[in-house]
């Protein structure tokens, strides 16, 4: 009981602290998650199609098993969120490895890597976001 009863008692000035015109139900929801952390994997079924992806990763650490690409590092920055550019209306996007993220920053260029493109992208999150620092192209878009 005593547990309890101190457990309510910070409940109550958490709530009383929060000020007035707050309501106690939003006070006591958590914040909104962090987004999910890059998983550097993309299926690749061909080798053919993988060997080339592997071809522009020279120097970074990356591998092919069981049909799935995998990126575990770039230049140190860690795994890179890996999919498809899609433009939306006037901006980029970077759909898929669990994500659809806007490209912004100076590289989310279509001359860089346009629409169709696979690419792999290094960046900070940010909402719907994603500040570009680094990308690479791992595909062409299929003809």
């Amino acid at each position: 009981m005593r547990a309890s009863a101190a457990v309510v008692a910070v409940a109550l000035a958490a709530g009383l602290a929060a000020g007035p015109g707050v309501s106690s139900v939003a006070r006591a929801e958590a914040p909104s998650s962090p987004s999910p952390p890059p998983s550097g994997r993309w299926p690749v079924a061909e080798p053919a199609a993988a060997r080339a992806m592997l071809d522009r990763l020279v120097g970074q650490r990356a591998g092919w098993h069981d049909g799935v690409l995998t990126i575990v590092d770039v230049a140190g920055a860690g795994p890179p969120w890996i999919g498809v550019v899609e433009r939306r209306g006037q901006a980029l996007w970077l759909v898929g490895d669990g994500v659809a993220w806007r490209l912004t920053g100076p590289l989310a260029r279509p001359r860089l890597a346009g629409p169709g493109y696979l690419i792999w992208a290094i960046g900070a999150p940010a909402g719907d976001r994603l500040e570009v620092t680094r990308l690479g192209v791992l595909a062409p878009p299929p003809r």
